[in-house]
C-alpha cells in the first residue's frame, strides 16, 4: 500500500498511542505521578488520558484492592514540543481490525454486502489468519508486530510489582488510528458489539466493566479526541454497536464458509485452535447452537 504521509504528518498519532500504552507501564507500581515529556497535552487531553487510566485499569484497581480515588496525577513537562495536528486528506477507504474471531469478520461482510473495498488490520499477526482471509476475499492486509513478550515480558519479574488488566482495546484504536492516517483510510471500523457497556461489579462508589475501552462512552470520547487532536478527517467507530452479541452470533451463522476457520477461542489464537475447555469456547459454542 502506498504511503499517504511522511514521518511528520504522523507525529500526533504516534504521540497518542505512546499515551495509550502508559497503562502497561503505570500499573507496575502505581506511582504518583506521569511525566509527560514527549508533547505538550492540555486540559482538556489531560482529563481524556486519566478518564481511560481511571477507568480502564478499574479491574486492575479492584483485584489488588487499590484505592484509586486521586491516584492518577499527569504532569506535562515545560519543555514538551507541541504536537502537530495533521490535515492531511484521506480517502473513502475502510480499515478492519481484525483478531480471527466472528465480529470482525460480519464486519467484513457487511462492509463488502454495501460495495466497500475492506482492508484488514491486525496487531501481533498470526500466521493462520492468511486462509481467513483468503476465504474472505480481502486483498489488502497490514500488519502491525506488537509483542507483550518481548515490550512488557521483564515487568513480571520486578520485585514487589503488580499485575492485572489493562484497557487493550485503547491499544488497538490508537495503533489502527496511526496505520489509517499512514495510508490514507478515512474509516477505522471495529467490531465491538453492544454487551460491552454492561459493567462487572462496583467498587469504591465506581462501575467496573473489564471491557472500559469497549463501551461507546470510551468510543465516542476517542473518536472525538482523534478529529480534535491527530486527524479531523479520521472517523473511528464501532459497525455493530447496536447489536448484542446474540444477534451477532445469528448474522454470523449464515456465513458458513468461515466455521473451519475463525477462533474466538483466546488460549488458541497463537495456533488457530480452539482449545475445546475455556469459558469462550463454551460461549461461542452454545450462541451458534441457537441457530
Amino acid at each position: 500500500l502506498s504511503k499517504a504521509v511522511d514521518s511528520k504528518g504522523i507525529e500526533s498519532a504516534v504521540f497518542a498511542l505512546g499515551m495509550a500504552e502508559i497503562p502497561r507501564y503505570y500499573k507496575n507500581y502505581c506511582p504518583p505521578k506521569i511525566i509527560v515529556r514527549a508533547g505538550k497535552l492540555n486540559e482538556e487531553q489531560i482529563t481524556f488520558w486519566k478518564t481511560l487510566y481511571e477507568k480502564g485499569l478499574g479491574e486492575f484497581f479492584y483485584k489488588n484492592s487499590i484505592d484509586y480515588r486521586g491516584l492518577i496525577n499527569i504532569e506535562v513537562s515545560p519543555d514538551a514540543p507541541e504536537v502537530q495536528v495533521t490535515n492531511v486528506p484521506l480517502q473513502e477507504k475502510y480499515l478492519v481490525p481484525v483478531g480471527g474471531g466472528k465480529d470482525s469478520l460480519v464486519t467484513t461482510e457487511l462492509l463488502k454486502e454495501k460495495g466497500k473495498s475492506v482492508t484488514w488490520f491486525m496487531l501481533q499477526p498470526l500466521d493462520w489468519i492468511e486462509k481467513l482471509k483468503e476465504v474472505a476475499g480481502v486483498s489488502e492486509y497490514i500488519k502491525v508486530e506488537r509483542s507483550v513478550e518481548k515490550n512488557f515480558g521483564g515487568f513480571q519479574k520486578l520485585e514487589g510489582a503488580y499485575n492485572g488488566h489493562v484497557p487493550i482495546t485503547s491499544v488497538y484504536m490508537f495503533s489502527s488510528a496511526l496505520v489509517a492516517l499512514i495510508h490514507g483510510f478515512k474509516y477505522v471500523v471495529f467490531s465491538i458489539e453492544r454487551s460491552a457497556e454492561e459493567g462487572n461489579l462496583t467498587y469504591l462508589g465506581s462501575e467496573i466493566n473489564h471491557q472500559y475501552s469497549k463501551t461507546f462512552e470510551f468510543e465516542k470520547a476517542a473518536h472525538e479526541y482523534i478529529q480534535k487532536y491527530v486527524n479531523p478527517e479520521l472517523y473511528v467507530f464501532s459497525l455493530l454497536r447496536n447489536l448484542y452479541e446474540v444477534q451477532i452470533l445469528e448474522r454470523f451463522s449464515k456465513y458458513d464458509k468461515y466455521f473451519p476457520y475463525f477462533v474466538s477461542c483466546n488460549k488458541g489464537l497463537k495456533t488457530g485452535k480452539w482449545c475445546g475447555g475455556c469459558a469462550k469456547c463454551a460461549f461461542v459454542f452454545m450462541g451458534l447452537c441457537a441457530f
